[in-house]
Protein backbone atom coordinates (compact mmCIF):
# COMPACT_ATOMS: atom_id res chain seq x y z
CA UNK A 1 0.00 0.00 0.00
CA UNK A 2 1.13 3.43 -0.87
CA UNK A 3 1.82 6.42 2.12
CA UNK A 4 -0.73 8.19 0.63
CA UNK A 5 -3.34 5.04 0.89
CA UNK A 6 -2.22 5.00 4.55
CA UNK A 7 -2.44 8.43 5.96
CA UNK A 8 -6.24 8.62 4.49
CA UNK A 9 -7.08 5.23 6.23
CA UNK A 10 -5.64 6.67 10.02
CA UNK A 11 -7.34 10.19 9.23
CA UNK A 12 -10.17 8.73 8.36
CA UNK A 13 -10.16 5.91 11.85
CA UNK A 14 -9.63 9.03 13.27
CA UNK A 15 -12.40 11.24 12.28
CA UNK A 16 -14.80 7.91 12.34
CA UNK A 17 -13.98 7.71 16.36
CA UNK A 18 -13.87 10.97 16.85
CA UNK A 19 -17.95 11.00 15.92
CA UNK A 20 -18.68 7.91 17.26
CA UNK A 21 -17.58 9.13 20.27
CA UNK A 22 -19.14 12.52 20.05
CA UNK A 23 -22.56 10.78 19.31
CA UNK A 24 -22.39 8.36 21.85
CA UNK A 25 -20.59 10.10 24.97
CA UNK A 26 -21.15 13.57 24.15
CA UNK A 27 -19.50 14.25 27.51
CA UNK A 28 -16.09 12.21 26.45
CA UNK A 29 -14.57 15.18 24.79
CA UNK A 30 -15.13 18.42 27.01
CA UNK A 31 -16.39 21.71 24.83
CA UNK A 32 -14.63 25.05 24.70
CA UNK A 33 -17.19 27.93 25.93
CA UNK A 34 -18.23 29.80 22.83
CA UNK A 35 -16.86 33.74 22.96
CA UNK A 36 -19.87 34.98 21.12
CA UNK A 37 -20.93 36.52 17.95
CA UNK A 38 -20.01 40.25 19.02
CA UNK A 39 -17.57 41.97 17.14
CA UNK A 40 -17.32 39.17 14.84
CA UNK A 41 -15.87 41.62 11.98
CA UNK A 42 -13.21 43.01 14.59
CA UNK A 43 -12.18 39.15 15.23
CA UNK A 44 -12.03 38.63 11.32
CA UNK A 45 -9.90 41.41 10.85
CA UNK A 46 -8.05 40.91 13.28
CA UNK A 47 -7.59 37.06 11.91
CA UNK A 48 -6.67 38.70 8.54
CA UNK A 49 -4.04 40.62 9.97
CA UNK A 50 -2.58 37.84 11.57
CA UNK A 51 -2.71 35.29 8.32
CA UNK A 52 -1.03 38.12 6.40
CA UNK A 53 2.13 38.84 8.83
CA UNK A 54 2.47 34.47 8.99
CA UNK A 55 2.54 34.98 5.34
CA UNK A 56 4.79 37.62 5.37
CA UNK A 57 7.05 36.43 8.16
CA UNK A 58 7.12 32.90 6.50
CA UNK A 59 8.31 34.05 3.27
CA UNK A 60 11.24 35.72 5.59
CA UNK A 61 11.95 32.26 7.35
CA UNK A 62 14.58 31.85 4.14
CA UNK A 63 16.29 34.58 4.74
CA UNK A 64 16.89 34.04 8.52
CA UNK A 65 17.98 30.60 8.29
CA UNK A 66 20.69 32.04 5.45
CA UNK A 67 21.73 34.92 7.79
CA UNK A 68 21.76 33.21 11.36
CA UNK A 69 21.88 29.33 10.47
CA UNK A 70 20.13 26.54 11.86
CA UNK A 71 20.21 25.04 15.29
CA UNK A 72 17.47 23.26 17.24
CA UNK A 73 16.78 26.40 19.75
CA UNK A 74 16.23 28.46 16.55
CA UNK A 75 14.46 26.42 14.65
CA UNK A 76 11.90 26.11 17.49
CA UNK A 77 12.44 29.64 17.91
CA UNK A 78 11.29 30.68 14.19
CA UNK A 79 8.31 28.27 14.26
CA UNK A 80 6.72 30.14 17.48
CA UNK A 81 7.86 33.57 16.04
CA UNK A 82 5.94 32.75 12.53
CA UNK A 83 3.08 31.45 14.22
CA UNK A 84 2.78 34.40 16.82
CA UNK A 85 0.47 36.43 15.06
CA UNK A 86 -2.37 34.00 15.60
CA UNK A 87 -1.45 33.62 19.24
CA UNK A 88 -1.41 37.37 19.20
CA UNK A 89 -4.82 37.25 17.55
CA UNK A 90 -5.84 34.00 20.05
CA UNK A 91 -4.75 36.41 23.50
CA UNK A 92 -6.93 39.49 22.05
CA UNK A 93 -10.28 37.66 21.35
CA UNK A 94 -10.78 35.67 24.52
CA UNK A 95 -7.58 33.19 25.23
CA UNK A 96 -8.07 29.71 24.76
CA UNK A 97 -11.59 29.56 24.10
CA UNK A 98 -10.84 31.65 21.13
CA UNK A 99 -8.90 28.07 19.12
CA UNK A 100 -11.51 25.66 20.62
CA UNK A 101 -9.34 25.04 23.80
CA UNK A 102 -11.81 24.09 26.33
CA UNK A 103 -10.89 26.09 29.90
CA UNK A 104 -11.72 22.87 31.78
CA UNK A 105 -10.54 19.21 30.95
CA UNK A 106 -8.01 20.32 28.83
CA UNK A 107 -5.77 17.31 29.77
CA UNK A 108 -8.31 14.74 29.50
CA UNK A 109 -8.74 16.26 26.15
CA UNK A 110 -4.67 15.38 25.51
CA UNK A 111 -4.81 11.92 26.75
CA UNK A 112 -8.07 11.38 24.78
CA UNK A 113 -5.78 12.64 21.58
CA UNK A 114 -2.83 10.64 22.57
CA UNK A 115 -5.07 7.53 22.65
CA UNK A 116 -6.44 8.72 18.89
CA UNK A 117 -2.89 9.05 18.09
CA UNK A 118 -1.52 5.94 18.78
CA UNK A 119 -4.65 3.96 16.99
CA UNK A 120 -4.33 6.54 13.94
CA UNK A 121 -0.05 5.37 13.83
CA UNK A 122 -1.43 1.49 13.86
CA UNK A 123 -3.51 2.42 11.28
CA UNK A 124 -0.70 3.96 9.34
CA UNK A 125 1.43 1.29 9.52
CA UNK A 126 -1.05 -1.57 9.21
CA UNK A 127 -1.27 -0.20 5.85
CA UNK A 128 1.88 1.37 4.72
CA UNK A 129 4.42 -0.87 6.40
CA UNK A 130 2.10 -4.49 6.87
CA UNK A 131 4.06 -6.57 9.81
CA UNK A 132 6.21 -3.44 10.88
CA UNK A 133 6.47 -1.84 14.55
CA UNK A 134 8.72 0.57 13.55
CA UNK A 135 9.95 3.26 11.05
CA UNK A 136 13.05 4.72 10.83
CA UNK A 137 15.55 6.88 8.68
CA UNK A 138 19.58 8.10 9.33
CA UNK A 139 18.64 11.49 8.56
CA UNK A 140 15.92 12.13 11.04
CA UNK A 141 16.68 13.18 14.36
CA UNK A 142 15.64 13.91 17.71
CA UNK A 143 15.91 17.75 17.00
CA UNK A 144 13.74 16.97 13.60
CA UNK A 145 10.62 15.97 15.90
CA UNK A 146 10.74 18.61 18.38
CA UNK A 147 10.64 20.95 15.60
CA UNK A 148 7.84 19.17 14.03
CA UNK A 149 5.69 19.10 17.24
CA UNK A 150 6.09 22.73 17.57
CA UNK A 151 5.16 22.80 14.45
CA UNK A 152 1.85 21.04 14.36
CA UNK A 153 1.47 22.93 17.49
CA UNK A 154 1.17 25.92 16.45
CA UNK A 155 -0.78 24.98 13.20
CA UNK A 156 -3.08 22.83 15.46
CA UNK A 157 -3.76 26.02 17.45
CA UNK A 158 -4.41 28.35 14.52
CA UNK A 159 -6.73 26.09 12.63
CA UNK A 160 -8.84 26.04 15.86
CA UNK A 161 -9.15 30.06 15.60
CA UNK A 162 -10.52 29.58 12.25
CA UNK A 163 -12.68 27.32 12.94
CA UNK A 164 -14.02 29.02 16.10
CA UNK A 165 -13.85 32.34 14.57
CA UNK A 166 -15.68 31.25 11.71
CA UNK A 167 -18.47 29.23 13.32
CA UNK A 168 -19.52 31.42 16.48
CA UNK A 169 -19.22 34.61 13.83
CA UNK A 170 -21.25 33.03 11.58
CA UNK A 171 -22.27 28.96 11.45
CA UNK A 172 -20.17 26.07 10.76
CA UNK A 173 -21.58 25.05 7.98
CA UNK A 174 -19.52 28.26 6.49
CA UNK A 175 -16.64 26.89 8.87
CA UNK A 176 -16.58 23.75 6.63
CA UNK A 177 -17.54 25.65 3.34
CA UNK A 178 -14.02 27.91 3.69
CA UNK A 179 -12.36 25.02 5.26
CA UNK A 180 -13.02 22.75 1.74
CA UNK A 181 -12.15 26.02 -0.26
CA UNK A 182 -8.64 25.78 1.18
CA UNK A 183 -8.23 22.32 0.52
CA UNK A 184 -8.87 22.86 -2.69
CA UNK A 185 -6.61 26.03 -2.95
CA UNK A 186 -3.42 23.55 -1.71
CA UNK A 187 -3.94 21.51 -4.68
CA UNK A 188 -4.28 24.15 -7.33
CA UNK A 189 -0.22 24.28 -7.93
CA UNK A 190 -0.55 20.55 -8.66
CA UNK A 191 -3.54 20.80 -10.85
CA UNK A 192 -1.81 23.75 -12.87
CA UNK A 193 1.22 21.38 -12.91
CA UNK A 194 -0.15 18.16 -14.61
CA UNK A 195 -3.32 19.72 -16.03
CA UNK A 196 -6.93 19.16 -15.53
CA UNK A 197 -7.68 15.48 -15.55
CA UNK A 198 -9.27 12.66 -13.68
CA UNK A 199 -6.19 11.81 -12.33
CA UNK A 200 -6.38 14.79 -9.29
CA UNK A 201 -9.94 15.03 -9.05
CA UNK A 202 -9.70 11.50 -6.55
CA UNK A 203 -7.42 12.66 -4.50
CA UNK A 204 -9.04 16.10 -3.94
CA UNK A 205 -12.45 14.59 -3.09
CA UNK A 206 -10.80 12.29 -1.04
CA UNK A 207 -8.71 14.91 1.02
CA UNK A 208 -12.14 16.76 0.92
CA UNK A 209 -13.56 14.06 2.67
CA UNK A 210 -11.41 13.51 5.08
CA UNK A 211 -10.54 17.18 5.95
CA UNK A 212 -14.61 17.53 6.54
CA UNK A 213 -14.91 14.69 8.24
CA UNK A 214 -12.16 16.09 10.91
CA UNK A 215 -12.92 19.52 10.79
CA UNK A 216 -16.70 18.66 11.50
CA UNK A 217 -15.62 16.39 14.50
CA UNK A 218 -13.72 19.63 16.01
CA UNK A 219 -16.51 21.84 15.22
CA UNK A 220 -19.34 19.32 16.97
CA UNK A 221 -16.80 18.53 20.16
CA UNK A 222 -15.55 22.11 20.21
CA UNK A 223 -12.18 21.16 20.87
CA UNK A 224 -9.22 21.20 18.83
CA UNK A 225 -6.76 19.72 21.75
CA UNK A 226 -7.57 15.74 20.66
CA UNK A 227 -6.65 17.01 16.71
CA UNK A 228 -3.14 17.37 18.13
CA UNK A 229 -1.33 14.60 19.28
CA UNK A 230 -3.33 13.20 15.79
CA UNK A 231 -1.42 15.51 13.84
CA UNK A 232 1.64 15.51 15.22
CA UNK A 233 2.31 11.78 15.38
CA UNK A 234 0.87 11.22 11.44
CA UNK A 235 3.01 13.78 10.64
CA UNK A 236 6.24 12.59 11.89
CA UNK A 237 5.66 9.27 10.84
CA UNK A 238 4.75 10.70 7.27
CA UNK A 239 8.85 12.72 7.76
CA UNK A 240 10.10 9.28 8.80
CA UNK A 241 8.89 7.07 6.32
CA UNK A 242 9.51 9.69 3.70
Amino acid sequence: MTQYLAIITAYGAVAILVWLSALLYPRLIPAALGCGTDRRWRRAGLFALAALTFVVLEYLRGFWLVQIGETLFLAVLIQVVIYLPFLGYILLCGGRRAAFVPERGALRSLLIGVGLAILALVAYLSTFMPGASTVTTPSFSAADSIVIVTQTLMQTLALGAFLAMISEGWSARLALTLSSLVIVVFHVPEIMQSGLSAAWLGPVLVHLAIGLGLFSAVLFTRNIVWFWPVYAVLALAQTMSA
